[in-house]
């Protein structure tokens, strides 16, 4: 795969996660609005498991696609190759430990909705910080 199929199918996978960020921040403002309702909290949670299967098959994607391209462009791209791979450690763990979370029916849903909402802040942020670090130019 050629570098601009390599961007582009990031891309592709970027739009995906801002669409479900999207579904979840909506199901996030339905719950706050209703003050905890039970048939959002249960979606949220069905939808937060989504995101982050998603986002982790993202990150394989990211590891086999892109990495090896960054690495073979010089100094810079050695050195954001390896931040790539710090961040998606970091990512990793916070997934983990998210999907742990979510998955305990017997927290709390409020404390499992702001850190679902906390995330998806995270993650836009993230994305955004990506697109422009690696594919700037």
């Amino acid at each position: 795969m050629n570098t601009e199929a390599v961007r582009r199918s990031i891309i592709r996978d970027h739009t995906r996660i801002r669409e479900l960020l999207d579904e979840i921040d909506a199901l996030v403002q339905s719950f706050e609005a209703n003050g905890g309702d039970g048939g959002a909290a249960e979606e949220l949670r069905t939808r937060g498991l989504g995101l982050y299967t998603t986002l982790a098959e993202h990150l394989t994607r990211e590891d086999e696609l892109l990495v090896p391209i960054l690495r073979i462009t010089g100094p810079d791209g050695l050195a954001r190759a390896r931040q790539l791979g710090r961040e998606h450690r970091v990512q990793r763990d916070l997934l983990e430990f998210l999907t742990d979370r979510l998955s305990e029916n017997d927290l709390p849903t409020v404390l499992v909705v702001r850190q679902l909402r906390n995330f998806t802040e995270y993650l836009r942020f993230d994305m955004l910080h990506e697109e422009e670090a690696i594919f700037a130019g």
